[in-house]
């Protein structure tokens, strides 16, 4: 149940002008045909983002029973648009015995103006345990976009993913999501957010339909890093929190990222 920050696309530059003097040539009785030049091929984006949070949380459930996560996100991207990536985080999740998400992804994303938008497949991986004690697989497929409008120092994005067999074969996920954020001159950003989760066999899952939520407030530090801190919850209540887990809470949390 992994999320993963999109990356901005840089557009690549244009292709040198050809100089004719440079140019391969075959010649005739007075034609000489120039032989096109060779087109440049724009080199991958590739980007890698670690982050050190106090906790790892997914749709507001925490993945690691309240304890320190590292996550990893490798992000490779093309000039137009493409990408495939990945996400690795530890994880700690009750009954069991898995040691860490493994996210393989692949997506499109586009800016225009103010404007940005980002689609992704991905698959959730344990690779260290496949299926639950009652044979139902843990692994899952799942499909994610998001539209952002940026109108700076404001911005606002709306999300949407969807998993035809979600965790533990719960049948259909659909998950809504929307994040505003707000930077000060300072360079503090501060963002709330709201989302809400269905699932087709909630019983299968272990978890009501419910609305998680969180307010946070980063800001850049030396070395390039970011810094984090915040709260974040949901409304499910502890007898429902997958028989009685202390998973759902609301709690305080603090990260601190850095991308290479």
């Amino acid at each position: 149940m992994a999320t993963s920050p999109a990356r901005a696309q840089t557009p690549a530059g244009p292709e040198d002008a050809a100089d004719p003097d440079d140019t391969e040539a075959v010649t005739m009785p007075t034609v000489k045909l120039a032989l096109p030049p060779e087109e440049k091929i724009a080199d991958p984006d590739v980007s890698l983002l670690v982050i050190l949070s106090s906790q790892y949380r997914a749709k507001g459930l925490s993945q690691t029973q309240n304890r320190p996560a590292v996550l990893m996100v490798l992000d490779v991207a093309s000039s137009s648009g493409f990408y495939v990536g990945g996400f690795i985080a530890n994880v700690k999740l009750a009954g069991i015995d898995t040691r860490a998400e493994i996210n393989y992804q692949a997506g499109y994303r586009f800016k225009r103006g103010r404007f940005s938008a980002d689609t992704r497949a991905l698959f959730v991986d344990y690779p260290d345990y496949g299926k639950l004690p009652n044979g139902r697989r843990i692994n899952y497929f799942e499909v994610r976009s998001v539209v952002r409008y940026d109108a700076k120092p404001a911005a606002l994005a709306l999300s949407y993913w969807f998993s035809p067999n979600f965790v533990g074969e719960s049948g259909k996920s659909h998950y809504a999501e929307g994040v505003a954020a707000y930077t000060t001159k300072s360079g503090f950003t501060v963002s709330a957010l709201a989302g809400r989760n269905w699932i087709e066999k909630p019983e299968r899952f272990g978890f009501p339909t419910w609305w998680n939520w969180s307010l946070t407030v980063s800001h850049p530090l030396p070395a390039k890093l970011v810094g984090s801190v915040g709260v974040i919850g949901t409304d499910i209540a502890r007898r429902e929190c997958g028989g009685g887990q202390n998973i759902c809470s609301t709690r305080i949390f603090g990260s601190v990222s850095h991308r290479f």
